[in-house]
């Protein structure tokens, strides 16, 4: 399975618009893999989770074709996963010829909702599937488990398990500190490697829906106890807001030590 991670930022992206904050500011003076554009990543060159508003972006800086995309996967409705208003220029009034093969949108009922309310469902070419938590689900290769995030009130967030040719992925984004329930699940699998949002950087408590540096430490420790991964097992965060006052440099520095990567913009993840 290769993991091609297209972004890496919160909402806002690093630097933001308007701040001019000491990450910031540090962003826009050396640039590279300080800069983060919205999170998403690519899965082979079939599967993407999220469509964020850097998705053209992403096209360009990658050279992606998203004639090839088969599944989108999306966690949850905040816009910076979830930029319907893009989804539409798949429609044959922006494109040379139809898409050959039509692409199954799956996600929560709360997406699938919106979904049905913004796009104009006869001139695109998706196939929306509602999924439920703790559920298996099959798409061509893949073997799709939503679980059930921690990350607002009223809101339903899915992380992912994603399985292909016996290798299985944990997606975390915009996770929050799993419940019970989803960490029974999770305790029982066998995960080859992990992706974990690292929102609130050295930020201790404060908002329970974004994890930091010692939530992610925690997590991964908690994994490795249950048998979920192993010491060896590939952990890497992303989703990173500025306001979490750490740099690309120093997130490397910190999450080394736990033996996880501090992921950036364009990192590329083979399990």
């Amino acid at each position: 399975m290769h993991i091609l991670i297209l972004g890496t930022a919160a909402a806002e992206g690093i630097p933001g618009l308007f701040c001019d904050c000491r990450v910031c500011t540090i962003a826009r003076e050396v640039g590279g893999r300080e800069c983060r554009s919205r999170t998403s990543v690519m899965i082979n060159d079939d599967l993407k989770i999220d469509f964020p508003p850097d998705t053209f972006y992403h096209t360009v800086r990658y050279g992606l074709n998203l004639r090839n995309l088969r599944l989108l996967l999306f966690t949850h409705i905040h816009e910076d996963h979830f930029s319907v208003p893009e989804l539409h220029y798949s429609s044959n009034s922006f494109v040379s010829q139809p898409l050959e093969n039509p692409i199954t949108v799956a996600g929560s009922a709360q997406v699938i909702t919106k979904l049905s309310e913004q796009l104009d469902l006869g001139h695109v070419p998706y196939n929306l599937q509602t999924m439920e938590p703790f559920i298996p689900y099959h798409f061509g290769r893949y073997t799709v488990t939503p679980i059930i995030a921690h990350h607002a009130p009223g809101l339903i967030a899915y992380n992912y398990i994603i399985e292909e040719s016996s290798h299985k992925l944990l997606y975390g984004c915009d996770t929050g500190w799993y419940d019970e329930r989803t960490w029974c699940y999770l305790e029982k699998e066998q995960l080859d490697g992990v992706i974990a949002e690292c929102t609130k950087g050295r930020i201790v408590g404060g908002y329970d829906g974004h994890m930091g540096v010692d939530e992610v430490i925690r997590l991964k420790s908690r994994l490795e106890n249950s048998g979920a991964i192993t010491t060896g097992t590939q952990v890497v965060t992303v989703h990173y807001s500025h306001l979490g006052g750490m740099t690309q440099s120093e997130l490397e520095q910190e999450l080394s030590k736990q033996g996880i990567a501090a992921g950036y913009d364009g990192l590329q993840v083979t399990i």
